[in-house]
């Protein structure tokens, strides 16, 4: 497994409107979250057992999985106001501060 690098780059700017609607996005993309949540810990149950009786990783659940890490990532990034750009719940590409991998 490779090391995660995260990079966050200040901005001088930040903006008020983005900081009052933070509180608003934070309860609208907590629950959807919640539900991955125990989605991607049901999924961790069943890697362990897939990999305890056939010795090796289910590509799917780990894709799936860091796929989760990823987002929870930026999304405290976010709520941690390391940045104004907003993680996106279900859209690939530019959104939130950058997790490479």
């Amino acid at each position: 497994m490779e090391p995660i690098r995260i990079d966050i780059s200040m901005e001088e700017r930040a903006s008020r409107v983005r900081l009052f609607t933070r509180i608003f996005w934070m309860f609208v993309l907590i629950w959807p979250l919640y539900i991955w949540a125990i989605f991607a810990g049901f999924l961790q149950v069943v890697q362990w057992w897939h990999i305890l009786f056939l010795g090796r990783w289910w590509g799917w659940a780990w894709k799936h999985q860091g796929k989760f890490f990823e987002y929870v990532t930026r999304l405290n990034a976010w709520l941690s106001l390391l940045t104004d750009r907003r993680p996106y719940l279900f859209k690939d590409g530019d959104s939130g501060p950058t997790v490479k991998k």
